[in-house]
């Protein structure tokens, strides 16, 4: 039996993975990853923010899911993202994580379906 947190977690990653289509979450990230020029944890942990529909994702999640380090390590990838991308991409939801901004949510949206573009289109 899985806890509400976990149940709760399973729904928004299947939920991201519906509104994906035909890109699993790997994919998905490789596809952030080639497009943003991004390193593969970097572009999981947008995934990961995407897949929140705009919902702060607690700092201790993203840690676990991802299996980073520790929290000073989350910030240097949060950090990364950043710079490569803007400040206004990712926001912080103060004590408790991290948010995609709407900019970073069109974005990450506009990446996926022009993939999704060519894959149909091939």
């Amino acid at each position: 039996m899985s806890c509400p947190q976990c149940s709760k977690l399973s729904r928004e990653l299947a939920g991201a993975r519906e509104m994906l289509g035909l890109l699993d979450g790997d994919v998905a990230a490789d596809v952030i990853r080639r497009r943003f020029k991004l390193s593969l944890m970097d572009a999981r942990i947008l995934m990961r923010l995407y897949a929140a529909a705009g919902r702060p994702v607690q700092f201790w999640a993203l840690e676990q899911e991802l299996q980073v380090e520790s929290r000073a390590g989350l910030k240097v990838h949060i950090s990364h993202i950043r710079r490569s991308l803007g400040g206004d991409f990712v926001e912080t939801a103060r004590d408790v994580g991290y948010r995609l901004s709407p900019v970073g949510r069109a974005r990450i949206y506009q990446a996926i379906n022009e993939r999704r573009e060519v894959a149909c289109a091939s």
